[in-house]
C-alpha cells in the first residue's frame, strides 16, 4: 500500500495568503466609504444649492413679468458674476440646466403645488 503525502500544509497557505493584498483592501475598505459619502454629500449640497438658484430665479422673474425666454441669458449672467454653485447647473458640454425648457419645468413645479 503507496502512502500519499500533501504538501499544501497550513503554514504554506499561511504564506501565500501574507502576499495577498485582500486584506489590506479589506482593512481600508471603512475609511474608503466614509470618504465616498463625504465626497457625496459635498457634491449633493453643491447640486442642491445651485437647484435651488434656479428656483429662485425663475420664481423671481415670474414675479417681476420677466419672460421665461430670458432665462438662459440670466443664468449665463450669474456665472459671469460667479455666483456660488450656479456652475453645478452645467453637467457637461452637452447637457445644462440653464435652457428654456428647464425653467418651464421649473414654473410647471410651482404651479402643481399651489
Amino acid at each position: 500500500m503507496a502512502l500519499w503525502v500533501s504538501s499544501n500544509f497550513l503554514t504554506s497557505t499561511l504564506t501565500r495568503h501574507v502576499g495577498m493584498t485582500d486584506d489590506v483592501c479589506a482593512i481600508q475598505l471603512p475609511k474608503e466609504q466614509e470618504y465616498m459619502n463625504t465626497a457625496t454629500t459635498k457634491a449633493q449640497n453643491a447640486q442642491e444649492k445651485a437647484i435651488m438658484t434656479a428656483m429662485k430665479a425663475v420664481v423671481w422673474m415670474a414675479k417681476e413679468c420677466i419672460p421665461l425666454s430670458k432665462y438662459s441669458s440670466l443664468m449665463n449672467f450669474l456665472q459671469a458674476v460667479e455666483v456660488p454653485n450656479i456652475g453645478q447647473l452645467k453637467c457637461s458640454s452637452a447637457v445644462s440646466y440653464c435652457s428654456y425648457n428647464t425653467a418651464t419645468d421649473i414654473l410647471g413645479c410651482f404651479i402643481l403645488f399651489d
